[in-house]
C-alpha cells in the first residue's frame, strides 16, 4: 500500500514470460483495493507471450497447486480458485485481473530508464546473465526507479556484487527487496 499512496503510482515488470508474477501482483493489488490506483506495465519478450498472458495462459494443475500454497501463505481474502477458470484440465486466469494493465512486447534493454517507477519487479531473471549484461540491466532497473522506489529481485539473486548496490538499501534480505536511496 505504501507504494500507491500517491497518484503517480507506476509499477514495472520488465520481463514477463509466464504471467505468474503479473497475475500475482494483480491479485494482491485487487485485494488491497489498489488495482485502479496504479499504472502497471509488463514487458514480454514476444507478441506471442503477450497474447497468451492477456488470455490468462493455461497453467497445469501442479503449478496451480504451488500458486494456491503461495496464496494461502500470503493469507489471501478469498479462495484462490475464484481467480481462475478450469478449462481442459488447465487453470486459465481471469483476464479481467489485467484490466488497465499495459502488456507490451519489449525487452528490458529496449525500455527507457525514466526514473518514475515506484516499484520494479524483476524476479529470477538476473541469474541467466553474464556479469557485464547483469550490471547493465541492474543499472537500467535502478535508473528507472523514483527515489524511494522498490526493486524486487529473486531470492537467489543479489545486488551485492554490483557497484549499483550503493544506490540501494536492503528492506528485506530474504525476499531481496531493495529501496532506492535519496541521491
Amino acid at each position: 500500500p505504501e507504494v500507491c499512496r500517491t497518484p503517480d503510482c507506476r509499477i514495472w515488470l520488465p520481463n514477463v514470460t509466464s504471467g505468474d508474477e503479473l497475475y500475482s501482483l494483480s491479485i494482491v493489488m485487487t485485494e488491497a483495493n489498489l488495482m485502479g490506483k496504479a499504472q502497471i506495465t509488463a514487458n514480454c519478450p514476444s507478441d506471442r507471450h503477450a497474447a497468451q498472458i492477456k488470455k490468462g495462459v493455461g497453467y497445469n494443475p501442479k503449478k496451480i497447486e504451488i500458486s494456491e500454497a503461495n496464496y494461502t501463505r500470503y493469507a489471501g481474502k478469498t479462495q484462490f480458485n475464484s481467480y481462475y477458470n478450469t478449462i481442459d484440465n488447465k487453470a486459465v486466469m481471469k483476464p479481467a485481473l489485467l484490466n488497465g494493465v499495459v502488456v507490451e512486447q519489449r525487452t528490458v534493454m529496449q525500455s527507457e530508464a525514466n526514473r518514475q517507477y515506484k516499484m520494479v519487479i524483476y524476479r529470477n531473471s538476473l541469474l541467466q546473465y553474464n556479469i557485464p549484461l547483469y550490471d547493465k540491466i541492474i543499472h537500467k532497473l535502478i535508473d528507472s526507479l523514483a527515489t524511494g522506489g522498490y526493486l524486487i529481485i529473486g531470492n537467489m539473486e543479489t545486488l551485492e556484487y554490483s557497484e549499483a548496490n550503493r544506490k540501494m538499501q536492503v528492506v528485506n534480505d530474504s525476499e531481496k527487496i531493495y529501496k532506492k536511496r535519496i541521491d
